[in-house]
């Protein structure tokens, strides 16, 4: 098994813009590959999430590290689930990492396949085994493994909310519905729903990234019901999707969505003035999935696809962790190893 560090640092196809004195620790976080993005993407081999890999065997490449989320308590921990590199998402951990120091814990492993992570500041870490597509709890120390849904559907994207005391579930039909921490069914929330992510602010408001597939509009589900629409202007397609958004811990009225596709990337919108920002471009060879916002707001910890050469000469795209600052400055890869 190849060591991530020494792969990544010698790897990447942009390594130029990469370096070992680039191996610092900056505010208290740990050592991390910086990436200063002075090779332009016109330069870089393409390759896109759900893409063919070109590895021949599952010893060309490390674990895969994907759906980051951020402590609810605190901004030096993570969660994220550790793949082998089978390509298929199965054989699967649930691993906590203290971004100061580096020390990483296994709080679950088993055969199986585990997607869309949520912790809660009780210490509870929601996923999905996509072998039933149900929904599993377990407190970030390993123990009390519970099954909180049982209801021979497809679910999804689940989140902690109104005080961690209910969970917001995604079901087939294109339903959100809310169970209790036990497992029981609640109510739904009106409209039918294609989201890719969902989220939800200390108000519990809910936010819908797309109300379609093709459509530049946010959604947002109030405590209330009632359901608020926000429009933005990019440059659009059909069968567009925005992968991910967040509220800003700090900030009920600002959001951050990434979308993959040409001249889209990763953006800050504030839902009461219809601001727009862009904070990273889109770049086809260091494209964004899942991400996470720190509870103190400085902070962004995303899943992305890089495109990689390995010292055996092949190429092909890995799955990393990249961390960086709220306004996408000083971004690095987290070191793994």
């Amino acid at each position: 098994m190849l060591k991530i560090k020494s792969l990544l640092i010698a790897s990447l196809l942009f390594s130029q813009a990469c370096s070992k004195k680039n191996l610092v620790q900056q505010s208290g976080y740990l050592a991390s590959i910086l990436l200063n993005d002075t090779t332009p993407c016109s330069n870089r081999q393409i390759f896109l999430p759900g893409e063919v890999n070109t590895f021949s065997s599952v010893v060309d490449a490390p674990f895969l590290a994907k759906y980051p989320c951020f402590n609810p308590k605190n901004p030096f921990q993570i969660v994220y689930v550790k793949v082998l590199p089978d390509f298929s998402d199965r054989n699967a951990s649930i691993v906590k990492m203290d971004l100061s120091t580096g020390k990483q814990q296994t709080v679950y492993s088993q055969p199986l396949t585990i997607t869309e992570l949520n912790w809660n500041s009780k210490g509870e870490i929601l996923f999905v085994d996509t072998r039933n597509q149900q929904v599993y709890s377990i407190r970030d120390d390993g123990s009390s493994l519970k099954q909180i849904t049982n209801n021979g559907l497809y679910n999804g994207l689940p989140i902690w909310y109104h005080e961690d005391s209910l969970i917001l579930i995604k079901e087939e039909a294109y339903r959100l519905c809310n169970y209790n921490s036990t497992g029981n069914y609640l109510d739904t929330l009106p409209g039918r729903w294609y989201p890719y992510s969902v989220d939800k602010n200390k108000v519990d408001d809910i936010l819908v990234p797309s109300t379609s597939f093709d459509t530049n509009q946010l959604a947002v589900i109030h405590s209330n019901k009632t359901i608020s629409y926000y429009s933005y202007t990019l440059p659009s397609r059909p069968f567009l999707y925005t992968d991910c958004a967040k509220f800003n811990p700090n900030n009920n009225e600002e959001v951050f969505f990434y979308r993959l596709a040409p001249n889209n990337g990763l953006f800050k919108y504030n839902l009461s003035t219809g601001n727009l920002i862009s904070i990273l471009p889109f770049c086809p060879s260091e494209t964004l999935s899942r991400f996470s916002v720190s509870p103190d707001g400085k902070k962004i910890v995303a899943e992305a696809a890089i495109n990689l050469k390995l010292p055996n000469g092949k190429e092909g795209s890995h799955s990393v962790l990249l961390l960086m600052n709220i306004d996408g400055s000083d971004k690095r890869i987290i070191n793994l190893e």
